[in-house]
């Protein structure tokens, strides 16, 4: 059974989710693709604060894996390199995480 407590803390968390999908989203779209370190460069960010907004753009097919890879220069590690799903799309509506 969910908590009032839980309730509220997932009440701040929702709108925070929506804005960082668009952030993530609107970062992959300006550079025409990026990989996860690449974003949080962009971003200013660390990685675990962008990963999941990467696995859930994905699951909503608003991105896809290219099949390529880059190296991550500090890890020296390949990681994948994300693109727009739909790389027409005018504009998307980002509200509260889906």
């Amino acid at each position: 059974m969910t908590s009032l407590t839980q309730l509220s803390g997932l009440s701040h968390i929702l709108p925070t989710l929506g804005a960082r999908q668009e952030a993530v989203y609107q970062c992959i779209k300006a550079h025409g693709s990026a990989t996860l370190f690449e974003v949080c460069a962009y971003m200013r960010v660390f990685p675990n604060e962008v990963s999941g907004r990467l696995t859930e753009l994905a699951d909503l097919e608003l991105i896809r894996d290219s099949g390529q890879t880059r190296v991550n220069p500090r890890t020296h590690k390949p990681a994948t390199v994300w693109v727009l799903a739909k790389p027409d799309d005018k504009q998307l509506e980002f509200g509260d995480a889906a």
